[in-house]
């Protein structure tokens, strides 16, 4: 089970892309388990026997979902996946890669969360950058150690999970660009019925939960690791 995943996916089965993206997940040799968490009323039933589905009986909402299927996984890699998003080829091993190197979370960069039309499209190879700030897109595949899972507070019910996980690590945050993460873009929660969650959740981050505590730190490695790469890049290439 070494450098293996747990996929943690919590879904409303609102998403079309569910069951593809569960047959992409369940093919790849870096998944151990999948765990759905079904806050729909109706039965979900899974083609493959890796997928371990838990009905709560009442829609837990993303963030305590999130927390349900992690304590509920044992896999030492996590990913935190939305259910309407398409898998990149070859993404699983350049992040396991990147995460025993040494990380906090990773996600995707903006320009890497496109339209269903550019899934799988590679640009290069998978490129890893370190980040300071949390970016639009940031939550739709999160990626971490289970030691940097930080359980999300109870009074986070729909939104700001990431931010949370984003600002409790000690390691660095990296974005990931070269592929192109295809994606419905919050099928589920941008539907009237939960704005009002989500205004509360982000009141409730910007007064119960300050700034990162690393922040500062981080925010000077990566000034650090950017001007060494501009450095690099004026150096004469070698023939």
């Amino acid at each position: 089970m070494t450098g293996r995943f747990a996929v943690v996916i919590p879904t409303l089965q609102r998403s079309p892309l569910l069951a593809a993206l569960l047959d992409a997940v369940c093919a790849d040799p870096l998944v151990h388990e999948v765990v759905v968490v079904n806050n729909a009323p109706a039965d979900l039933h899974p083609n493959d026997a890796r997928v371990r589905v838990i009905s709560p009986g009442r829609n837990l909402l993303v963030n305590r979902s999130w927390n349900l299927g992690v304590q509920e996984s044992s896999a030492p890699l996590l990913w935190i996946a939305n259910d309407d998003i398409v898998l990149p080829d070859g993404l699983l091993a350049a992040v396991a890669q990147r995460l025993h190197q040494g990380a906090g979370i990773v996600g995707p960069s903006p320009i890497s969360v496109g339209p269903l039309a550019a899934t799988g499209r590679r640009v290069g190879r998978i490129r890893f950058a370190p980040i300071a700030f949390r970016r639009p897109g940031f939550g739709t595949a999160m990626f971490l150690r289970r030691e940097n899972w930080h359980p999300i507070p109870a009074d986070l019910q729909l939104w700001c999970g990431d931010d949370y996980l984003f600002s409790r690590q000690r390691e660095l945050n990296y974005e990931f660009s070269g592929v192109s993460l295809g994606t419905m873009m919050a099928l589920t929660s941008r539907a009237p019925e939960f704005t009002a969650i989500k205004q509360q959740d982000l009141a409730t981050f910007a007064e119960r939960y300050p700034d990162s505590p690393y922040r500062d730190h981080h925010r000077a490695l990566v000034a650090t690791h950017r001007a060494a790469r501009a450095v690099l890049r004026r150096l004469p290439r070698g023939r």
